[in-house]
């Protein structure tokens, strides 16, 4: 799960509700290689980031980037 804007992303292909209150579920979780992976505290971490599909007829994708440390960074 990843927290954006007070609300919560549950990382699985259920049907949820995003931020701006549209249907979405997620498409693919993918790591950005143009950060580099970090050691913290003994675990490598990397940035992520995390598609989400819209489900209403407008359709679209969305993606949120999250560093490494789950802390949302911006949407692409």
């Amino acid at each position: 799960m990843v927290t954006l804007h007070k609300v919560n992303l549950n990382l699985n292909f259920e049907t949820q509700v995003s931020p701006s209150g549209r249907p979405i579920r997620l498409s693919a979780i993918s790591k950005n290689l143009q950060v580099p992976a970090k050691w913290i505290d003994k675990v490598l971490k990397y940035h992520w980031i995390y598609t989400f599909r819209y489900l209403d007829k407008q359709d679209g994708f969305v993606s949120f980037e999250f560093d490494y440390n789950d802390k949302f960074l911006q949407k692409l």
